[in-house]
């Protein structure tokens, strides 16, 4: 049991906070998340498992992430070859950065969505959860196997869901395909071979307040998604030509000054649980509040988002609680 209940928690986590956070799956059909539950929760089970194994760290979790994504959306979904095939993705086509058969800013966006969201918030809230095995492996060779088989059914499953019942048919040519795979290797490799166990820091500077913290991931997630997502509809003309690269560039820009700041904030002396817990939350109430901010759902979907914003801060505010009540022990 010891082990069982942070499993069953980050295999439920995973599709959670990816679906139902987003509003890709409303609130109201929540029941269709049994759909994708081996595909996230053994996903992100998997990659946790395999890091913490090979003993390496977050960047190793960020990177396999964005294999995932790109399992999910490049050979799965190929929504990143054809947003319009699933409804959740239909913003991807108007969003620009058309080329070589890729949609880039909407491939941007999810990949990277998936890398933080689907994967790595939910291993940190699991973490933070269950902070006596932080780090630690959960399962044994057995149940790694047994985790791999379950994502890879996962992917059959949501494979063949897409494309014999929501949109029909291939959308990639067997060289996107290919290359998309050979991409996906690549990122694996680096994460688990070449990516250094521990990474040597020469006297990180002191991690400022948990306030800090949740203000600035706050800010820099919001921005990173704000960018990929509105100006295809606020401002057409940037989704046109070589405009595009404005909205992308600003994006990656921001994402990698927040993530190179938390690189050396995360290695400090002071960094605790706080500090994790401040990063999570930030992550975890942006993402109902861009889901909200997109709009064209119905009015329930919109009141499923606020309820769920709603339980994301009780049970952040549950947290805080026992991380401070054991400060003061």
């Amino acid at each position: 049991m010891k082990q069982a209940l942070p499993v069953i928690t980050l295999v439920v986590m995973a599709p959670v906070v990816a679906e139902l956070f987003s509003a890709s799956t409303p609130l109201a059909d929540v029941v269709s998340l049994l759909f994708f539950l081996p595909m996230y929760g053994a996903g992100a089970l998997l990659v946790r498992e395999l890091v913490w194994r090979n003993r390496r760290g977050w960047l190793s979790i960020l990177l396999l992430g964005l294999a995932y994504g790109l399992v999910e959306e490049g050979l799965v979904v190929q929504a990143i070859f054809n947003p319009t095939a699933v409804q959740a993705a239909s913003w991807g086509a108007q969003a620009g950065g058309y080329l070589l058969g890729i949609y880039g800013v909407f491939a941007l966006a999810v990949i990277s969505y998936h890398a933080i969201w689907s994967i790595a918030l939910p291993i940190l809230l699991t973490e933070l959860l269950f902070p006596t095995q932080w780090n630690q492996p959960y399962l044994g060779r057995g149940g790694l196997i047994a985790t791999a088989i379950c994502y890879m059914l996962g992917v059959l499953i949501v494979g063949s869901l897409v494309h014999t019942r929501i949109a029909p048919g291939p959308f990639a040519s067997p060289i996107l395909l290919g290359a998309t795979v050979c991409l996906v290797v690549v990122l694996a490799v680096l994460a688990l071979l070449v990516l250094p166990k521990t990474a040597a820091r020469p006297e990180p500077p002191r991690a400022p307040s948990p306030w800090i913290v949740l203000l600035i991931s706050a800010l820099g997630s919001f921005t990173f998604l704000a960018l990929l997502i509105f100006p295809g509809r606020v401002i057409p003309i940037m989704t046109h030509g070589a405009l595009v690269l404005i909205p992308i560039s600003s994006a990656l820009a921001v994402i990698l000054l927040i993530g190179w700041r938390l690189s050396y904030w995360t290695a400090a002396h002071n960094w605790n649980y706080l500090h994790a817990l401040a990063l999570a939350s930030s992550l975890l109430l942006v993402n109902p509040l861009i889901a909200l901010l997109q709009g064209g759902g119905s009015t329930q979907e919109s009141m499923g988002l606020v309820v769920l914003e709603g339980v994301a801060i009780a049970f952040l505010s549950g947290l805080l609680i026992r991380f401070r009540a054991q400060e003061t022990r």
